[in-house]
């Protein structure tokens, strides 16, 4: 029982914590760099878009690098037409634009939050459960064969993923 109890509580530590850092690395890092381009881009700033943008946000590049292409291409029609006329038009499309890309981006951000609460947060409150089992189950022993080691090892277990559901919970919420 300690064998496996012992087990049971370095597998799952060490899943917990590679699936924190995989969020983290693979989700929440590259919507941080694209979020950055695109205000870069709205001041003026020529930012490169990031090539290592993965998943989903591929899509939402492409889109962006669409937008931006057609934002220059309009500007330069400004240089050599009716200014005034144009920028007004211009102005106006951009905001349609720019408000379909953050529809976009909050629609993106809605799946990742979704995914991470039904598949992450469903396993990880799957082992909370099973370790609290396996402590009720070590502390229904007879009082000569409990093991107090193992009932500190589960305890510290639960906590540890309890501990882990909370930075889950905020990222999934931002």
């Amino acid at each position: 029982i300690v064998a496996t109890v012992g087990v049971t509580f370095f597998l799952a530590v060490f899943l917990a914590l590679f699936i924190y850092r995989s969020i983290v690395r693979n989700v929440v890092d590259p919507i941080k760099r694209l979020n950055n381009c695109m205000l870069d881009r709205v001041n003026r700033i020529p930012t490169p878009f990031p090539e290592s943008v993965r998943y989903e946000l591929a899509e939402m590049t492409s889109s962006v690098r669409y937008f931006t292409s057609e934002i220059e291409k309009h500007e330069q029609e400004l240089l050599h037409e009716n200014l005034e006329k144009q920028v007004a038009e211009r102005t106006y499309e951009l905001k349609a634009l720019s408000e379909k890309l953050l529809m976009a981006q909050e629609s993106e951000r809605f799946k990742l939050a979704s995914e991470l609460h039904d598949n992450i947060g469903a396993t990880l409150g799957a082992i909370k459960f099973g370790m609290e089992r396996s402590l009720r189950s070590v502390r229904s022993l007879p009082e000569h064969e409990l093991q107090p080691d193992i009932c500190d090892t589960l305890s510290t277990s639960v906590s540890l993923v309890k501990k882990l559901a909370t930075p889950l919970r905020r990222i999934q919420n931002e």
